[in-house]
C-alpha cells in the first residue's frame, strides 16, 4: 500500500514538474500566446512567422525585452499590436474578434486596419460655439510632402468642412474658390483664387465622422493631424475622371487646372483612448466617394475592451494545450495532402509562399512567370525563388526569398508610385529636356520620372539654357523650379511668395503671371494702385 501511494507521489511530482518545465520558455527566450477566438492567421513581422490562433510561440527575447509587430487579419482588417517579450516570460494578446467588428459602423466605407500604437494628444476644445470663418480656409497638409495636397474650408453656409485636393473649384459664399499650393522647404504655401467663372466644379458628398466616448478621437487625414474633433462632416469631391479647366479671378487672369481622378479617401479617426500598456487604437478606413455619403463611426470604449495584453511568469495552464503555431504549416486541405504525399514518396515538402502586395492589383511574378494578382497563396518547390511586383504607374519590387522544406513565409510587396514632379520656371514658357530628349512639357507642367538621375535642361526662346540634376527615388513628389538668366545677363526669380510668403523684392522682375497672382509687370504706381484696389474690393465683400 506504501509503495503504491509512493509511486503515484512520484509520478504526481513528476507530471508537476514535466509541466513547469513545458511552461517555461528555454533560456534567450520568451513566449507569445496568441489567444482569439476567430481562427485569424497571425504574422510576426521581424521574425516573419505566420500561424493561425489560438497558438503559442517562443520569440528570442532579452531580459529587458524585445519589440515585435503582431499583424491579425480578421476578416480583412488587419490588426497591428505591438507587444514586448522578456526573456523567461509570458505575453498574452487576447483579441475578441466580434467585439472588433461591433465596435465600427462603416456605411459607404470599408474598415481596413486597426493599429495600436501611442496615444494622441486632442487638440483643446474651444469654450463655447466655435467661431466661423466666413469663406476663410485653413490649410492641414500634408506633412513632409507625403499624402494628398489639400485645404480643409470651413462650410460657411452650415456644420462641416469642405475638403479641397490641390487645384480643385468648390463653389463657397457664392463664389467659386479655388487654391493653389506649392512646396516650399518646410512645407507648402497657398495660394487662393475666388473666381466669377469657371468651367467645371466637381459634385461633393458628406461624410459624417462620430466617436463614442464623445470628442475621443481626431480626424487624420493621409499624413497629416487635423485639429478637428469629432464628430465632424467633411465634404469630399466627386472626381472620376481626368478633368482640365478653366476659370477667371476677379480681375479677370485666367487660372487653370487640372484634376487626377480620386478613386477613394483614406480617412483615419486616432484616439487617446487606452488599453492596457498605454496603447491607443487608431482606426483607417476607405471612403468610396461616388456613394451617396457615407458615415463613419467608432466606439473605442467597446474596441480597447476586444484587445489586451498581459505578461506573467510561465504559460498559464489553461493555454498548455494550445498548439504551438511554429509546428503548424498548413493553409489548406489540398496544400497538406500534397506535401503529405511528398513525405510519403521521401521527397522534400513543398513552401507556402502568401504574398500582399500594395496596390491591391499589382501583378506577382515568380522566377519571371507571372502567376497571381493582389493577394497569392504558393505552392512552391523548397530553394531560392524571386518575387517581382509589378503595377502602372509603380516602380517594379524585387525580392529573393530561400525557402526551406515545409516552410510557410509571408511577404509584403509594398510597390512605390514613380515619381511625380511640379515644374516652373521664372519666366513661364520654357521647353523642357529630359536626359537629352525633348518634351511636351512647357513649364508649368507635371512630369513623371523614373528612379534614378536624370538631367533637366530648360529653354526658351531669348534665355540662357538652365541646366539642374535632379535624383529620384520612388514615391518621390515636389517641385522642381528654375530661375532663367536673359541674354543681356539679367536673372529672373520666382515670386518668392512660393517659397517663403514674403513680398515681392522690388527691383525683380516677373512674367505675366497665369498663376493667379495679383502682379504685373508694370511701374511701380500702377502695381500700387492695383493693391488699393485689390484691398478695397476684400473690405467690400467682408463687409
Amino acid at each position: 500500500m506504501k509503495k503504491t501511494a509512493i509511486l503515484i507521489s512520484m509520478m504526481l511530482l513528476l507530471s508537476i514538474a514535466t509541466g513547469s518545465v513545458s511552461a517555461l520558455p528555454k533560456s534567450g527566450y520568451g513566449v507569445l500566446v496568441v489567444d482569439s477566438d476567430s481562427g485569424a492567421s497571425v504574422f510576426i513581422v521581424e521574425e516573419r512567422i505566420n500561424f493561425t490562433a489560438p497558438a503559442w510561440v517562443e520569440l528570442p527575447a532579452s531580459k529587458e525585452g524585445e519589440n515585435y509587430t503582431l499583424i491579425m487579419e480578421i476578416n480583412r482588417l488587419r490588426v497591428k499590436i505591438p507587444v514586448l517579450i522578456k526573456e523567461g516570460l509570458t505575453t498574452i494578446v487576447k483579441v475578441k474578434s466580434e467585439r472588433i467588428e461591433e465596435s465600427m459602423l462603416a456605411k459607404g466605407a470599408s474598415a481596413v486596419e486597426v493599429q495600436f500604437g501611442s496615444p494622441i494628444s486632442l487638440p483643446p476644445k474651444l469654450k463655447g460655439p466655435e467661431p466661423a470663418l466666413e469663406c476663410m480656409a485653413a490649410t492641414y497638409g500634408p506633412i513632409n510632402g507625403r499624402g494628398l495636397v489639400f485645404e480643409l474650408m470651413k462650410n460657411p453656409n452650415g456644420d462641416g468642412y469642405f475638403l479641397l485636393p490641390n487645384g480643385t473649384p468648390v463653389e463657397i459664399c457664392g463664389e467659386y474658390y479655388l487654391a493653389e499650393m506649392y512646396g516650399i522647404e518646410d512645407g507648402w504655401a497657398s495660394v487662393g483664387h475666388f473666381l466669377n467663372w469657371t468651367t467645371y466644379v466637381p459634385e461633393y458628398r458628406k461624410i459624417e465622422i462620430d466617436s463614442y466616448p464623445e470628442d475621443s478621437a481626431v480626424l487624420v487625414f493621409g499624413a497629416s493631424y487635423n485639429v478637428l474633433r469629432t464628430p465632424i462632416k467633411l465634404f469630399v469631391p466627386i472626381i472620376t475622371n481626368a478633368t482640365q479647366g478653366y476659370g477667371f479671378d476677379m480681375n479677370g487672369r485666367r487660372v487653370d487646372f487640372r484634376l487626377n481622378p480620386i478613386q477613394g479617401y483614406n480617412i483615419t479617426l486616432a484616439s487617446n483612448v487606452t488599453i492596457t500598456g498605454g496603447l491607443a487604437p487608431r482606426i483607417s478606413f476607405i471612403v468610396n466617394p461616388t456613394v451617396n455619403g457615407a458615415e463613419i463611426g467608432v466606439n473605442f470604449t467597446t474596441l480597447t475592451q476586444a484587445v489586451s495584453l498581459n505578461i506573467v511568469y510561465g504559460l498559464p495552464p489553461e493555454y498548455r494545450n494550445l498548439p504551438n503555431g511554429l509546428e503548424s504549416t498548413s493553409e489548406g486541405s489540398s496544400g497538406v495532402e500534397e506535401n503529405r504525399g511528398n513525405a510519403e514518396n521521401n521527397t522534400p515538402l513543398n513552401s507556402t509562399l502568401i504574398i500582399t502586395t500594395y496596390p491591391e492589383n499589382a501583378k506577382v511574378a515568380i522566377d519571371g512567370k507571372t502567376v497571381c494578382a493582389g493577394k497569392c497563396v504558393l505552392n512552391l518547390t523548397p530553394g531560392e525563388h524571386e518575387i517581382t511586383g509589378s503595377a502602372d504607374g509603380f516602380v517594379a519590387e524585387s525580392r529573393g526569398v530561400i525557402l526551406a522544406p515545409g516552410e510557410r513565409l509571408i511577404l509584403n510587396l509594398t510597390l512605390s508610385p514613380y515619381p511625380k514632379f511640379e515644374v516652373v520656371s521664372a519666366p513661364e514658357g520654357a521647353s523642357l529636356y529630359i536626359d537629352g530628349n525633348s518634351t511636351s512639357c512647357i513649364t508649368p507642367c507635371n512630369i513623371t520620372l523614373t528612379p534614378g538621375t536624370h538631367t533637366l535642361i530648360f529653354k526658351k526662346e531669348g534665355f540662357r539654357d538652365y541646366r539642374t540634376t535632379v535624383r529620384a527615388n520612388g514615391g518621390d513628389s515636389g517641385v522642381i523650379s528654375a530661375t532663367l538668366t536673359d541674354l543681356s545677363g539679367r536673372r529672373y526669380t520666382l515670386d518668392p511668395r512660393i517659397k517663403n510668403h514674403d513680398d515681392i523684392p522690388k527691383g525683380n522682375s516677373t512674367n505675366g503671371n497665369s498663376r493667379g497672382f495679383p502682379i504685373s509687370g508694370t511701374v511701380a504706381y500702377v502695381l500700387g494702385g492695383l493693391a488699393l484696389v485689390t484691398v478695397a474690393v476684400v473690405i467690400a465683400r467682408k463687409l
